[in-house]
């Protein structure tokens, strides 16, 4: 999952500098505040994710 974090954000820095030059800084901006909330969502599902893991190898401890 980092891999895809890390990745996705190369990308969109690829994205987003050209988009910055052609476009203008508020569909820069626009672009950029998407793409955050994006980033928040992968980091909340993988809490989510960890957090349920955890609960699994807490389980299986205590048989």
């Amino acid at each position: 999952m980092r891999n895809f974090i890390n990745g996705y954000l190369f990308v969109l820095v690829c994205v987003l500098i050209p988009v910055l030059f052609l476009f203008g800084h508020k569909l820069a901006a626009f672009v950029a505040f998407i793409n955050v909330l994006f980033g928040l969502a992968i980091l909340q599902y993988e809490n989510v994710r960890m957090k349920k893991v955890q609960n699994r190898r807490q389980a299986n401890s205590a048989l």
